[in-house]
């Protein structure tokens, strides 16, 4: 960091939907960083029900103190990001189905069109000697 090399245990890699994020305890940070270092991410726990409050309070502080956050992000707030992509995602697919069922659809009724007209004949002389409507549509499939 800032063209310094520092040795640190990697004690497990994480796959996270934010960026990349080191965590690390208070003294391996100012190893890495140096005693002025300023984090780029800050994670707080709190109560549960009680993360938009925190965050809010957080922020405040944070800008009285002359820090202006560029991203503040709940859990609750990150789930529901992730899931408003998802819905969107899901609504294409959704689309694309139904695009599917319609065109074949109409290839189904087009073909069944096609064979009763060739089989007109066909199926004029079966009512004609008494077929059921039953009967006649096994001859049409």
């Amino acid at each position: 960091m800032d063209g310094r090399r520092t040795s640190v245990r990697v004690v497990g890699i994480v796959e996270e939907v934010a960026p990349s994020a080191f965590y690390t305890n208070a003294s391996t940070f100012e190893a890495v960083a140096g005693a002025s270092g300023r984090a780029g991410a800050l994670f707080v726990r709190a109560e549960p029900g009680a993360e938009a409050r925190v965050a809010s309070d957080l922020e405040d502080a944070l800008v009285e103190a002359g820090h202006f956050p560029s991203l503040l992000m709940t859990r609750g707030g990150l789930r529901e990001a992730i899931l408003d992509h998802l819905v969107i995602m899901l609504a294409v697919l959704a689309g694309a189905a139904l695009t599917s069922v319609v065109v074949g659809g109409l290839g189904f009724a087009t073909t069944m069109g096609l064979n009763v007209l060739e089989r007109e004949r066909e199926i004029g002389v079966a009512r004609a000697i008494g077929a059921t409507p039953r009967a006649i549509l096994r001859v049409l499939f």
